[in-house]
């Protein structure tokens, strides 16, 4: 038997009861608000490795760090954005194709955005094949410089030498590698790589049924707005028949806050 119940520390306040087929829409429900925050989530980990990279360099620029700390942290940084770049792209990789299919046209339309992405910017192309440079050679900076700006603001160059990736690495002709100066600033490769992923992460998360989740995502939101003041919600398993015998099994959490996040982002 089951219950919906609100929680608010270790205090259950029970709902109502709930009937066999009750428990089964509350769940699909449930179900479909998660996967959806799951595939949202597969974002979280390359975007913090960004603004990490991006508050580096701010903390140079605002003077909060040294030319000699810079120095130290950048490298990490730059590597951490790296592989979890290529994280990003083979985790959305697999999950399309365990679910669809590697034949599927959902994979497929994950593939052509991929492709987009490659065939039109550099910076993708660039990122893409560093992080293997990284990983089998070596890191990629041959100098690092701060410079003041006609407006007497900081910035900062973060520099790589063409020829010496060259040499030192084969590089996919498709990459165009060759056809960029001596020396360039990474610093705008890496900021547009990012944006690259954005595109891929909204074509991956359109693949799936919004329509269905956020109608899901209403259903589970409906049940806060009709319970104001409650902290959480969850599914109540219980044995016994009787008042005298009723005995709370295990609470199964619902994704109510999650709920409320999907509305916001799809809204």
């Amino acid at each position: 038997m089951y219950q919906l119940a609100s929680t608010v520390g270790k205090t259950i306040d029970i709902i109502k009861d709930l009937a066999s087929e009750d428990v089964m829409n509350l769940e699909e429900h449930a179900k479909n608000v998660s996967l959806f925050i799951k595939d949202v989530s597969r974002m979280k980990i390359v975007n913090e490795s960004f603004l990490s990279y991006e508050d580096s360099i701010k903390k140079f620029t605002n003077k909060e760090v040294t030319y000699n700390e810079l120095s130290k942290i950048i490298n990490p940084s730059i590597l951490n954005y790296l592989t979890s770049f290529r994280s990003f792209l083979d985790h959305w990789d697999t999950h399309l194709k365990r679910v669809y299919g590697e034949e599927s046209e959902f994979y497929q339309k994950f593939k052509e955005g991929t492709a987009v992405e490659y065939d039109t910017y550099f910076s993708y192309r660039f990122i893409y094949e560093l992080r293997n440079y990284t990983l089998h050679i070596d890191m990629p900076l041959s100098s690092l410089a701060g410079k003041l700006n006609d407006n007497d603001t900081i910035s900062v160059e973060i520099m790589v030498n063409r020829d010496k990736l060259l040499n030192t690495y084969k590089w996919p002709k498709k990459v165009k590698l060759v056809e960029m100066p001596l020396d360039f600033d990474i610093n705008k490769h890496i900021t547009q790589s990012f944006q690259c992923l954005e595109r891929i992460h909204r074509v991956a998360l359109n693949l799936g049924d919004i329509s269905k989740e956020y109608n899901s995502a209403i259903f589970l939101n409906n049940i806060r707005n009709e319970n104001p003041g409650s902290s959480s919600f969850g599914l109540v398993e219980y044995e016994g028949t009787t008042v005298e015998t009723y005995k709370p099994k295990k609470i199964i959490p619902l994704p109510i806050r999650e709920a409320s996040e999907i509305m916001k982002m799809i809204q």
